[in-house]
């Protein structure tokens, strides 16, 4: 699994601390931590290869809401329709580090200002109100690493999905990637617990409350 988490920041002053070069990931050893946010509904991408936008802005809304502990709404169509330069394709596909990229140069408007419009498919500029962007990223390697940055924050990751991970009702999900398996889908790590001595991991998929625990693994 490849890991990247973006500390975002909106217009008056930064969000919870993520890991980076500045802020140091949590050495204290926990037993489980949870960055569940009821109130926050799982979105659903469709039929529509969008994991990369919508786990994107997922990642933006989380971290907005533990710094302002409001519920934002940003808008997953200004991503989907601007970002063609730094190399999505909107509604075909995309990566999170094009994401990124475009959060970097631009900053995401509120859905209110920019709304969804599957059909229009092109940048509306004229409705952009720049509200939250991109400062810093990290790309994190190991278990160890990963597990100090899940005890200050959310981790966004690339994962492998398998037949099984679709069909998912419930329970711990245990798979490996096969040799040269390509990562094909996008999340966000919300958190991990201990279960019969083992660690797993929760995550916040993208393919509505019917998948999986209410949208959740």
């Amino acid at each position: 699994m490849s890991k990247e988490m973006a500390k975002v920041y909106d217009n008056k002053a930064m969000v919870p601390p993520v890991c980076n070069d500045f802020i140091k990931c949590a050495n204290v050893p926990v037993s489980q931590v949870d960055w569940t946010i009821t109130s926050m509904k799982i979105k659903d991408q469709g039929n529509h290869n969008i994991c990369y936008a919508v786990a994107f802005i997922d990642a933006m809304e989380i971290s907005a809401y533990y710094d302002c502990e409001k519920i934002v709404r940003l808008s997953i169509e200004q991503l989907l329709d601007c970002s063609t330069a730094q190399g999505n394709r909107g509604l075909d596909g995309g990566c999170f580090s094009c994401s990124i990229a475009y959060g970097y140069e631009k900053s995401i408007s509120n859905i209110s200002y920019y709304p969804e419009d599957r059909d229009t498919r092109k940048c509306r500029r004229e409705l952009i109100e720049p509200i939250y962007r991109v400062k810093d990223v990290l790309t994190i390697n190991g278990k160890e690493k990963l597990l100090q940055c899940l005890s200050v924050a959310p981790v966004s990751a690339a994962i492998y999905v398998t037949q099984e991970f679709k069909d998912y009702l419930g329970g711990i999900l245990s798979y490996g990637c096969p040799k040269g398996a390509k990562l094909n889908h996008y999340v966000n790590i919300i958190g991990f617990k201990i279960i019969g001595g083992k660690r797993v991991y929760l995550i916040r998929n993208t393919w509505g409350e019917a998948w999986g625990l209410g949208g959740y693994a």
